[in-house]
């Protein structure tokens, strides 16, 4: 028992990342592609309609950048201005399972009137290569996005999926969600 504590110890202080892969599912990133999305979120009980992937690997950079840890939420109000639910400084996206839960009091939230619905969708498509701008028209409250990639396991079932369900059984506001999918894609390595 003595020697298994040891090594468990030395693993952890060594590097976390061989720990959260045990523990989180994660895995090394590797190129997805429509099947393969499918397939991952049939197998784990999330629903593969509403995903969305960057154009290519130069707006991946660029959202990389943006949004640097995820899984992870952005929301747009009914003007399809960008609204925060949590405080900006702080990486712990814990705070959103209370507001996927709640969303629809949220309406008196501070609006961000330089981020837009318009600019978070420009460019985005379907894993079917349909480009996807989303306008702020009126008929939704809340226009979310969930930012989630393959590569991080079990926190895909334990957020992701969570907080779709939430804000699905929403019954005070109308909700569009789309969940935007943070894996390398193979189609970008097969353009010229």
């Amino acid at each position: 028992m003595m020697k298994l504590t040891s090594i468990l110890f030395l693993v952890f202080l060594s590097s976390c990342t061989p720990f959260a892969k045990i523990f989180f599912g994660y895995r090394d990133p590797k190129p997805e592609d429509k099947k393969s999305l499918t397939k991952y979120l049939n197998r784990k009980n999330i629903s593969a309609e509403n995903i969305l992937v960057l154009t290519d690997s130069l707006n991946y950079y660029r959202r990389i950048k943006e949004i640097k840890d995820f899984p992870e939420i952005r929301v747009f109000n009914k003007s399809g201005e960008l609204i925060f639910y949590r405080d900006t400084l702080g990486t712990c996206s814990a705070p959103a399972y209370e507001f996927t839960t709640a969303i629809c009091r949220y309406a008196n939230s501070i609006p961000n009137h330089a981020k837009t619905v318009m600019l978070e969708s420009k460019n985005l498509m379907t894993l079917d290569n349909t480009p996807k701008e989303i306008s702020a028209d009126g008929n939704y409250d809340y226009y979310v996005f969930i930012y989630w990639a393959r590569f991080l396991g079990r926190l895909n079932k334990t957020k992701t999926r969570v907080w779709e369900e939430n804000l699905k059984n929403v019954k005070d506001c109308k909700v569009l969600v789309y969940k935007v999918n943070m894996d390398w894609q193979k189609k970008w390595d097969e353009k010229k």
